[in-house]
Parts: C-alpha cells; sequence; structure tokens
C-alpha cells in the first residue's frame, strides 16, 4: 500500500506531485506521479492489488482528473488548490517578476533594489528605516539592499543638513541616470502584466491590491 501524503500535499514540488500547482495528492494514490501514484510507483489507487485495474471515473474508487478536487471522503475534499487566491497571486507575481527581469534587470537592478533606489530619488533624502518602511521591507532587508545600492554607486550615506546626528541616504549622480532608465523600463513592464485586462479591469484590479495590501 502507498504511503499517505508521500509529498507536501499543497502543490509544492516533491516527492509525489507534479510540482506545477496540481493537488499534489501523489503520495495517497489519488492521481499524483509519485509512489502510489500514476507515475513507476504505482497504479494510482490506495491499496490495489498487483495486476488489478483501476476502475475508471472520478468516484471514489477511481483516479479523478488531474486540476480537480480531491475523492469525496478524503480529509480535503473541496480544496483545490488551484482556486485559493494565494495560488493565484502567487502565479501573477511571478509572471510580473519574468517580465521585470527580462525588462528592467539586465541594467542589474532587483525588483527590491529598484524600488528603493526609486525612493531615494524621489524622496531626496531618507533615512534607511524610513526607507525600509516605505518601501514595505523588514530591517534586515533593507539594510543589504542599501549595501549593494551603496556598493554600487547609486545611492551615498551622509549627515543630515538639517540634523548632523542623523544619517541620511541620497542618491548620486549615477543613482539618478539608473533610476530614470530604469523607470522608463518598468513602465513598458507594467504594461507587459496588465496587458491581458482592458482599462476598467486593471482600474479594478489596482483598487483591489491597494484595498488587500
Amino acid at each position: 500500500m502507498a504511503k499517505p501524503l508521500a509529498g507536501t500535499g499543497l502543490g509544492e514540488t516533491g516527492p509525489g506531485e507534479t510540482g506545477r500547482g496540481e493537488t499534489g495528492l501523489g503520495g495517497t494514490g489519488l492521481g499524483g506521479n509519485g509512489p502510489g501514484g500514476n507515475g513507476p510507483g504505482g497504479t494510482g489507487r490506495v491499496g490495489q492489488r498487483p495486476g488489478e485495474d483501476a476502475p475508471a471515473g472520478d468516484g471514489p474508487a477511481g483516479t479523478p482528473p488531474a486540476g480537480t478536487s480531491p475523492v469525496r471522503g478524503h480529509p480535503l475534499d473541496g480544496y483545490v488548490v488551484e482556486d485559493q487566491v494565494g495560488f493565484l497571486l502567487r502565479r501573477a507575481h511571478q509572471r510580473h517578476v519574468a517580465l521585470f527581469q527580462e525588462g528592467v534587470q539586465p541594467g542589474g537592478l532587483t525588483p527590491t533594489q529598484f524600488t528603493a533606489l526609486v525612493k531615494v530619488v524621489v524622496l531626496g533624502r531618507v533615512t534607511q528605516n524610513h526607507l525600509g518602511r516605505l518601501a514595505a521591507m523588514d530591517p534586515a532587508t533593507i539594510q543589504g539592499v542599501v549595501r549593494r545600492l551603496i556598493a554600487r554607486g547609486l545611492i551615498r550615506r551622509a549627515p543630515d543638513p538639517m540634523d548632523r546626528r542623523t544619517v541620511v541616504l541620497t542618491a548620486t549622480e549615477s543613482g539618478l541616470v539608473t533610476a530614470a532608465a530604469a523607470v522608463a523600463s518598468a513602465c513598458r513592464v507594467t504594461e507587459a502584466t496588465l496587458a491581458p485586462l482592458d482599462p476598467r479591469q486593471r482600474r479594478c484590479l489596482i483598487s483591489l491590491l491597494r484595498k488587500m495590501g
């Protein structure tokens, strides 16, 4: 008999799963590709004896089609990963990041570096802690981002003219040029990301994302 839940079971890549957001229950023999599933490890039905044909259909004794919910009576009955908001947001984010890397990253900026640099340019001068809050990054993340931007000569630390005890971040001349070029590319990336939506849908999506965030 196959071992239950051989993989993580929720669409992540692991033994007994498809690795592409499927229901990921290959370990139970309910449609995955791992032990006990439809792959080399088994015939696709828990407790099936060698040589016994699996019944067709998606009833309790059969194997449901890929992408459908588990069989009735299973502990995850009715839960479909592909229909969950987290899964859908992650897929949309993956697509956007791929477009960003193609359109902006050849200049060497990661999404977090781009955000931090643009905020520094817009604000003129800002403390690292305040920049982290504005860019929605935790202290450890913004510290690393700032360190890499300084190493590339795009921003610098300097005493605040209004309070010499405070150290602020400002953009260098190279940072200003890089930010301007990156923003032009980012506008094209945004357009490509939203390409499947009409203007009304775009406004609605942005509004909903702001509300959720």
